[in-house]
């Protein structure tokens, strides 16, 4: 499965094996790092890996076409990129579109249906900047298959303005060396953009991970490596060491660095310095470890990085979409999108790149491109409009999912809510399924004349045990989370302690070097951590909210369908994905003096059957988070539960 090099002779030239081969330690980390592979949590930097190979080779093409003619041709360009990137690009979003049509729910259509337009225009990058969920987010809320296509929007807004800049630069030298001039622009692109991304990374991290300007300079640093000339590189021991180096610092850094660090940024010199070190020291006579990069396995899957990058996103959504987050499901997506891929490769983007008729006609290669676009447009209008009547159909269930989660208190922050000046106060803390009763908790705790101060973190539950998200990438911050909000009992002189946390975790307990465990030894790290975060408040009144069902699906998905009695799950099922947790929690609760359990399960559940729906409210915002409304609605009986917790107020609240 070998796919065949390029047969024409100008891209021969000045083609390089081992630049290939670097292609495939991006892609394999990115699609590593995707499908939750452990080892592999900082392997999302493999696409600032591929930004720096695209300001190098394409700055290179640029200088050879000034060289020998003089001048940037831009159409002839322009039209190169068409035919490499647009012909797979397009294939991946039609295929998407349809099959992301056919598993998704009728309310997700409409978001698809946007997302496919921006993949197919290069502007994705631009829409996902806008989405306060961010790259890393772990529930996503509607299915995104398109979420990769942000950093092929990068490149191709990167491919549209940087020729013309090179171009003006030249044509402004007058006289001067054109090097120098171009080497003053790209130092100043560098600088400004670096600067805005240190900037911007921890004030406006969206922006800052997903746009251009904050990304360019890895682009123009690889375009100052390519206006050095390659005899000024070094004897050949130090461009071996070069890349020696840079390939060990990309291996740790795929290993060491993970999405708790604020990325961007200046974090984002680490990678790409090293993946200059490795072209700048491949440059010239082979060394090792550049013959190393070009052995054939790694040219191979380098060959297929861009076909393969375009494939394994959808894969991996939509896959888990119908068979669920299993490990197996994630790495089967990765191995059946390489084969897709190299499909893709042999019979699309290869023929097209090179395709006689297209290559001969830069204006018969933007007709064919404009063309392939307005399809996927003209379709993305036709499922937008399905998605767009679904949702008028279904205003309630559209609320409850769209409903922000942070609204009010935004995860990690210290809220402080109900009564300010109440002369009661519950501190509470825990994952987000502390955070889905805060605003409901809110108007209890206001109403029974209740300080409330809030904390929670997604995937960081009270009890002390090393977790790992449905991703299966642990939280490096979750630790100093729990800290704070302890500290912070103390900080408000609390009268009361609220834990709340999902009993769903199983299968997501590691050991604390991060390893797997039995099932067995998950449930005792449980059981100690449990004990420990109950030693920790002994002393004071402590209150504990137990988990609700959760469910394999989105039952709104169900609900946009059919009705709620055909909706509801057997209670054996809808509790069996918390079963073990929550006995073991029962047990560890009955050894400790704790005021109050409050439980929701019996609030929507009878002894054989759990519901999704309440009086036509829907009761969940997604699969395991509780709908904000349907939360409103059990006030009564959180305000007795806080009444159990620090007794009643003096007098009553207004209501």
């Amino acid at each position: 499965m070998h796919p065949k090099p390029s047969p024409t002779a100008q891209h021969q030239h000045w083609f390089r094996d081992d630049i290939t081969g670097l292609r495939a330690l991006a892609i394999v980390p990115v699609v590593a790092f995707h499908a939750g592979v452990p080892g592999f949590d900082g392997g999302f930097t493999g696409v600032d890996v591929f930004f720096v190979i695209s300001g190098y080779l394409i700055t290179t093409l640029l200088l050879r076409e000034i060289d020998r003619h003089g001048r940037i041709r831009l159409a002839h360009f322009w039209a190169r990129r068409i035919r490499r990137l647009t012909p797979a690009s397009v294939t991946m979003v039609i295929v998407t579109l349809v099959v992301g049509a056919m598993v998704l729910s009728p309310l997700d259509l409409s978001t698809l249906a946007g997302q496919s337009a921006a993949a197919a225009t290069y502007t994705a990058n631009i829409v996902f900047a806008l989405d306060p969920s961010g790259y890393f987010a772990e529930d996503l809320g509607v299915p995104n298959p398109f979420l990769h296509t942000w950093s092929l929007a990068v490149e191709e807004q990167f491919y549209l303005v940087w020729p013309g800049l090179i171009g003006l630069a030249v044509l402004l030298a007058r006289g001067r060396s054109v090097r120098v001039r171009l080497l003053v622009v790209f130092a100043t692109v560098a600088a400004l953009s670096l600067v805005a991304s240190i900037v911007f990374t921890p004030t406006h991290p969206n922006a800052a991970f997903y746009l251009l300007p904050t990304r360019a300079w890895e682009f123009a640093v690889a375009g100052m490596l390519a206006l050095v000339p390659a005899g000024r590189l070094g004897p050949a021991w130090l461009r071996a060491t070069m890349v020696a180096v840079g390939l060990v610092t990309l291996a740790a850094v795929t290993v060491g660095f993970s999405e708790a660090l604020a990325f961007p940024g200046w974090v984002a010199i680490v990678p790409v310095a090293a993946t200059m070190l490795i072209i700048a020291g491949g440059r010239g006579p082979a060394t090792w470890p550049s013959r190393l990069l070009a052995l054939p396995p790694l040219r191979v899957i380098g060959e297929l990085s861009y076909s393969w990058y375009l494939w394994h996103w959808p894969f991996l959504v939509l896959m888990t979409e119908v068979w669920g987050q299993a490990a197996s499901v994630r790495g089967a997506s990765a191995v059946l999108s390489l084969g897709v891929a190299y499909l893709s490769y042999k019979y699309i983007e290869h023929p097209m790149r090179f395709h006689p008729r297209l290559s001969a006609s830069a204006v018969r290669t933007f007709a064919a491109g404009l063309t392939a676009t307005a399809c996927v447009i003209v379709a993305s209008g036709i499922v937008f409009s399905s998605g767009e009547r679904a949702q008028a159909e279904n205003i309630e269930i559209v609320e409850a999912r769209e409903a922000d989660p942070e609204a009010g208190c935004a995860q990690s922050d210290t809220c402080i809510l109900g009564d300010p000046q109440g002369d009661r106060t519950v501190v509470m803390y825990g994952d987000s399924h502390a955070g889905h009763w805060k605003e409901a908790l809110d108007e209890a705790a206001r109403l029974e004349q209740v300080r409330l101060v809030v904390r929670w973190r997604s995937s960081c539950p009270a009890v002390t045990v090393y977790i790992v998200n449905t991703s299966g990438r642990h939280d490096a911050r979750c630790g100093a989370f729990r800290d704070h909000s302890v500290a912070s009992i103390d900080e408000y002189d609390a009268d009361a302690v609220l834990l709340s946390h999902a009993e769903g975790y199983l299968g997501r307990i590691r050991a604390d070097d991060g390893s797997e465990l039995s099932t067995a030894d998950q449930l005792a790290a449980w059981e100690r951590g449990y004990e420990e975060v109950l030693a920790v408040h002994s002393g004071r009144t402590i209150g504990v909210i137990r988990d609700n069902p959760r469910f394999d699906h989105d039952p709104n998905d169900c609900l946009a369908e059919q009705s709620a009695e055909a909706c509801a799950v057997p209670r054996s099922t809808a509790l069996e994905p918390i079963a073990e947790l929550r006995a073991l929690g029962t047990e560890v609760l009955a050894a400790h003096p704790i005021a109050v359990e409050f439980s929701s399960v019996d609030l929507m559940c009878d002894a054989s059957t759990c519901q999704v729906s309440d009086g036509g409210l829907p009761i969940f915002r997604d699969y395991n988070h509780l709908a904000r409304d349907w939360t409103l609605t059990q006030v009564p009986e959180l305000r007795g539960l806080l009444r159990d917790l620090v007794g009643p107020a003096d007098a009553p609240a207004a209501l």
